[in-house]
């Protein structure tokens, strides 16, 4: 027994020294010649290797490695963090146990004890500024600002304009909401992508079998990213910037000037459809939006846009302290009857044939003047 214990010893202390080997390896190393073959000389077993291929073949058992969803924001990936440290990451994890014993005990104490800081007057203070520490959005100050948004009563988030959505920013709140702004959402109801949005609605309910027979909902529509405030004009970014006046460029100008641009500008709509039988129709919609004026993290915006957003982003959020994570919110139904879903529906073929039969009640005219004049 004594001869079994003593060789499960010396191969616990054999594998420690390779793990221990292999921690000076990593830490020590340049790290630009992580990935050299032959670096350290002098482990000669090692030449057809790079240090980065001992860390992996040592630590293969010992140690994880979290691969994050593809496209993933850096406030997703510390949701995913947070899912793996809490879920699976636990099992992986060693136990702090084993080195609770007295002599780490004292020496941990010890640690305290000289690390211990002094609390002065001024501490309260310090961390009332500071605020909630689970708050992880951008800027500085979260807990003056909250308390100065208590004692001027900006507490509910409900927002009427984008002044009042900068505010509640600037204060560091969490989410704001526009539900209950009729002149938000009228804005919403008649922008252009949103108008076309709802007539495929009613066109998809009118072609509907079980309309004018049965009720019914649509549950199933897709998520609809939706781009408010209008549609820019072609051409160069940087050239409608130097030319505000020229009428090529006026729909960018007018895009700038929306109010809607700014506050939501594109946003994932989900949308909920109820129809009675009479024809009336009931549509719920609702989205969740972020109020940042960062640059885009997938490219996806040109270029001149993201420099732009990188300026005022900077700005706004990391010197003036907007939250780059405050959430924009809505949910608002509209209710039309049998009549305004069937002119949504049609309306523009309803236009198109009458126009074309205008033109050709224009054209018998003139014909009939043509043959009286003759």
């Amino acid at each position: 027994m004594k001869s079994e214990l003593y060789r499960l010893k010396l191969n616990a202390l054999i594998a420690f020294e390779k793990v221990h080997n292999m921690e000076l390896q990593a830490h020590f190393a340049p790290v630009g010649l992580m990935f050299n073959k032959g670096t350290l000389s002098d482990w000669d077993q090692y030449q057809d290797q790079t240090i980065w291929d001992r860390v992996k073949d040592t630590g293969k058992d010992l140690f994880y490695r979290l691969n994050y969803s593809s496209g993933a924001t850096l406030e997703q990936k510390r949701k995913e963090e947070k899912v793996f440290v809490e879920g699976e990451g636990k099992t992986r994890m060693v136990k702090t146990s084993i080195a609770n014993t007295a002599g780490i005990k004292k020496w941990v104490d010890q640690a305290k004890e000289e690390l211990k800081i002094t609390k002065h007057w001024y501490t309260d203070i310090v961390d009332w500024a500071r605020g909630d520490k689970e708050y992880d959005g951008s800027g500085w100050a979260h807990g003056a600002r909250q308390s100065l948004a208590k004692s001027i009563g900006f507490t509910d988030g409900n927002i009427d304009n984008l002044f009042e959505a900068g505010i509640y920013s600037m204060l560091q709140s969490g989410e704001v909401d526009i539900s209950n702004s009729k002149r938000l959402i009228k804005m919403i109801n008649e922008d252009p992508e949103f108008v076309e949005y709802e007539k495929e609605i009613a066109k998809k309910v009118f072609h509907d079998l079980r309309y004018l027979k049965e009720t019914f909902e649509i549950i199933d529509l897709p998520l609809r990213a939706i781009q408010l405030g209008g549609k820019r004009a072609k051409g160069d970014m940087l050239d409608q910037f130097k030319n505000p006046f020229s009428t090529k460029y006026r729909d960018t100008w007018k895009v700038a000037a929306n109010e809607l641009t700014w506050l939501l500008r594109s946003i994932g709509i989900i949308t909920l459809v109820s129809v009675d039988k009479n024809g009336n129709v009931k549509i719920q919609h609702k989205f969740e939006d972020t109020f940042d004026l960062r640059a885009s993290e997938d490219g996806s915006r040109s270029i001149e846009y993201d420099v732009v957003s990188i300026i005022s982003g900077f700005l706004y959020h990391d010197i003036a302290g907007g939250n780059d994570l405050m959430k924009v919110k809505g949910n608002w139904s509209n209710q039309y009857s049998k009549k305004d879903v069937e002119w949504k529906a049609n309306g523009d073929k309803i236009i198109e044939e009458g126009m074309k039969k205008w033109k050709e009640k224009m054209e018998q005219d003139r014909l009939k003047w043509i043959r009286k004049t003759e």
